[in-house]
This record gives structure tokens, sequence and C-alpha cells, in this order.
């Protein structure tokens, strides 16, 4: 699990230095790595600690790829990474933040509006959340007076 963690910190470091495409393959590689593990231990016992924590850690990590696949431009990509995020860490108001964000710049204020409700019911003070909830409104209600 070392050896992932350290994966994961260079994917990080890629994209903080806007080497969006190296990231994506180191992400690649952490994901399918704890899917791996994840497999394995199943069957062992899903109630175990670690188990719950690389799912906890891989739902990061889907999160995180959605971000690159975002900055690639992947739009449909990025909401597959984040809609597994939020599968695997239900609560994670940050994943249903970024979907929305797709949403939105895609013109699907309803799908927006439904996720940043979603990010804002698991943190009620999340800033960022909340203007764009307040910006999908706006342009809902534009785009539905312009039909």
């Amino acid at each position: 699990m070392q050896q992932i963690k350290l994966i994961f910190k260079e994917a990080e470091t890629c994209y903080q230095t806007g080497n969006f495409e190296h990231s994506l393959r180191k992400y690649y590689i952490v994901i399918d790595e704890c899917e791996k593990y994840l497999e394995t231990e199943k069957d062992q016992n899903s109630a175990n600690k670690d188990y719950t924590d690389i799912r906890s850690f891989l739902g990061e990590c889907y999160n995180k790829r959605g971000l690159v696949r975002y900055k690639l431009v992947e739009f449909a990509e990025a909401v597959q990474d984040f809609t597994k995020a939020l599968k695997l860490k239900p609560n994670m108001a940050v994943a249903f933040y970024n979907r929305g964000l797709i949403h939105y710049r895609l013109g699907n204020y309803e799908g927006a509006i439904i996720d940043m409700k979603a990010a804002l019911n698991w943190d009620a003070g999340f800033t960022s959340a909340k203007q764009c909830l307040e910006e999908c409104f706006i342009q809902s209600i534009k785009h539905q007076t312009q039909k």
C-alpha cells in the first residue's frame, strides 16, 4: 500500500504542475491497484478497517482523476469518475460539487442544482457550492424564459 500512496503523491504533484497526461496515467495505476486489492479482500472481510480505508482512498482517487479529466476536457469520463467516487464515498461533498460543475458547464442546470444541493447537504459551509447553486438557479431561470 505504501507504493500506491507514493504513486498517488506523484500523480498529485503532476497535477499541480500542470502535467495532466502524466497525472492521469499515475491515477490509472493507483486506481487499478486499489481495485485489485479490494477484489481480493472483499471475500475475506468487508468490515475490515483496511478494506474500508482503501474504499475511502479509492473514492478520493476517482475524484482526483475526475479533476484531471475535467482539465483535459474529458467531461463524460470525468462525470463517470465523480460518480464512482460517490459510490465508494457517498458523503464526499467535493465530488458532488465537481460533478455539478460539469453539469453546469454543459448547460444541464437541473443536474447541477441536484449535485450542488447534495454537496451542501454534506457540507453546509461549502461556499463555492453555495455560489454555484445560486448561479445555477439564475441560469436555469434564464434558460427556461428563453424557450
